[in-house]
């Protein structure tokens, strides 16, 4: 599940994601007073370190003995 999760931000970010917002950032747009593709990467990798923090707490853990 968090693969795929990370796999569609990971798409979304830095991909065909961008279209999305294109014509919006052509027009200069902004989005929170940043730059529209900025803030389009920028939070797409937010969601992307978040599905890292949440594997390494819950995925990669020591076994218990």
């Amino acid at each position: 599940m968090l693969l795929a999760l990370f796999f569609f931000a990971l798409f979304m970010g830095a991909g065909p994601g961008l279209y999305l917002v294109n014509d919006y950032a052509a027009a200069g747009g902004t989005l929170l007073g940043m730059p529209a593709l900025y803030a389009w990467a920028v939070g797409w990798c937010a969601v992307e370190a978040g599905i890292v923090l949440i594997a390494y707490l819950t995925v990669w853990k020591e076994p218990s003995a």
